[in-house]
């Protein structure tokens, strides 16, 4: 056997066995990705659960981890330069739309107590504004749904 063949075997081998890793690599990233939008979807369910047994948050929503409206979001807080959000929202939340939105679904994970006691937002019915009553961050990852009357 030359020592060309035995080097090109080599580099055969070196070349599978990283082209293994890296799809190991990445199917292990699609996995921990399903199993956090799972987390997500349940905690949307929960919490919009709650709030359509409350009559004065039946408007409210928290939308679904994969909803165009955290992009829209993110887009809208960036062009206002996060003025006052910056209190609210991390630095580390600010870098991209999925940063902010796995932030806002921490924090409705550790704040779901707020949603069953009802207690989240009142709605300011001269302006239309969310008003906070209990955790900032909830006027800020909750939608507000155009209602029928």
């Amino acid at each position: 056997m030359s020592v060309k063949s035995i080097i090109l075997g080599m580099g055969g081998l070196v070349a599978s066995s990283v082209a293994g890793l890296f799809g190991l690599i990445k199917t292990k990233e699609s996995r921990d990705y399903k199993i956090k939008m799972e987390k997500f979807r349940n905690t949307v369910h929960r919490i919009n659960g709650y709030f359509s047994s409350k009559e004065k948050q039946k408007s409210l929503t928290l939308e679904d981890p994969e909803h165009e409206s955290w992009g829209q979001k993110f887009d809208h807080y960036q062009s206002e330069r996060w003025s006052d959000l910056s209190k609210l929202f991390p630095a580390t939340t600010r870098g991209s739309w999925e940063d902010m939105r796995d932030y806002c679904f921490k924090e409705a994970e550790e704040n779901v107590d707020d949603a069953i006691k009802g207690v989240i937002l009142a709605n300011d019915s001269d302006n239309n504004n969310f008003s906070p009553k209990v955790s900032p961050f909830w006027s800020l990852c909750l939608t507000q749904k155009e209602t029928s009357q």
